[in-house]
This record gives C-alpha cells, structure tokens and sequence, in this order.
C-alpha cells in the first residue's frame, strides 16, 4: 500500500489528472494504513470456504462486483503455494461467486 500511495501522492497536481485534493487524502490513508487495517478490512483470506464467506461479506457491506486479485504481494510466498491458492480459488472459490447476487 505504501507503493500505491507514493504513485497518488506523486500525480497530485499533475498534468491531465483531476482530484488533487481527493488522490492527497488517500495518498495519506494508504501510507498510514496498517498490516492489520488490511487483514480486517482489505483482503480475503483462509480456506476456501472462509474465503467465499468473506467475499460475500464485501461484496454485501460495499456492493462490489468484482476482485481484483493479488496472489503473490511482495513476491514473498514460494511459487508453488501462490499456484495451489490460484487452483483452490478457481475450483472451489469462483463456482459458489458465479450468480450468486
């Protein structure tokens, strides 16, 4: 999150951009936010059955219709676990979101 808040904070003011005001507030939200803020309100984690669990609790509390998903932030976690958390969404995470409104 500190990466992305450094690419607000350097567009405030920009040629072309829009929204001073707004990108320099979450610039500062996105530099103060912390590993914990991310856990609780961010991301979804877990089994799949936890996973489904919370996507469908976002997507309740901030009407989303779609993730974007980051399976390997930082490029910390071996390939292979990135890949079976990839094959575990695709097989038993995505089915139970399809349709599921």
């Amino acid at each position: 999150y500190r990466r992305l808040a450094e690419n607000f904070a350097s567009s405030v003011g920009a040629v072309g951009t829009t929204g001073s005001e707004e990108r320099a507030e979450r610039a500062e939200r996105l530099a103060n936010i912390t590993y914990d803020d991310v856990l609780r309100d961010r991301v979804a984690y877990g089994t799949p059955d936890e996973v489904v669990d919370r996507l469908h609790q976002l997507r309740d509390e901030l009407g989303l219709a779609g993730i974007i998903a980051e399976s390997n932030v930082g490029g910390r976690i071996p390939i292979e676990r990135v890949l079976n958390s990839i094959r575990l969404y695709a097989h038993e995470v995505a089915p139970r979101l399809r349709g599921a409104q």
